[in-house]
């Protein structure tokens, strides 16, 4: 397919862009998750071996316990909050409606005078969701394109772009020989 681009326009409204970030933060934490169990474990550890030695300041116990008991209550916090705060500039730049392309190389979205443009192998993942395509751009970063103005060539080019970002393990792959037999 030639690198031809297909523009149209695409329909941002706000119930659209809090399911997009709650998405986003969902797939975050889903993918984090183990990382802020060990941080919590960790600070926790840390807080029990500060009380068990001797001599400890009381200033450091202090600030260790608060740690400690702060990290597990931040991370539901932050699940419920950073949608919003991913959300609001989105609805600022979005609203009501942005400019999209999609070629086979990349995406461009324009609105309000900014545009922003991305080749597809920058992109971290592209995940699809009934409403809207998710382009993770980088762990803390996100846009989505709205699947209801889109033409199906363009759905198919962002699809077909999905499968290209997932990488085979070269571990997993074949390599001719035998495996040995087991004992």
């Amino acid at each position: 397919m030639p690198n031809s681009a297909l523009e149209f326009d695409a329909v941002y409204d706000d119930s659209l862009i809090d399911s997009a970030a709650k998405a986003f933060v969902h797939r975050l934490f889903k993918k984090y998750l183990w990382v802020l169990v060990a941080a919590c474990l960790l600070n926790i550890v840390g807080f029990i071996f500060v009380l068990i030695f001797p001599g400890s300041g009381t200033l450091m116990t202090a600030a260790i316990g608060i740690l400690a008991a702060l990290g597990p209550l931040y991370f539901p916090w932050a699940y419920f909050r950073f949608p919003g705060k991913f959300a609001a500039p989105m609805k600022r730049v979005l609203k009501p409606a942005a400019r999209v392309s999609v070629s086979s190389s990349g995406f461009s979205l324009s609105a309000h005078g900014r545009s922003f443009t991305r080749e597809w192998t920058k992109l971290k993942e592209i995940l699809e969701f009934p409403e809207y395509f998710l382009l993770v751009i980088a762990p803390m970063a996100f846009t989505f394109i709205p699947k209801k103005d889109v033409p199906l060539e363009a759905q198919q080019l962002i699809r077909d772009a999905s499968r290209s970002l997932v990488q085979p393990n070269p571990l997993m792959q074949p390599t001719g020989r035998e495996r040995p037999a087991a004992d």
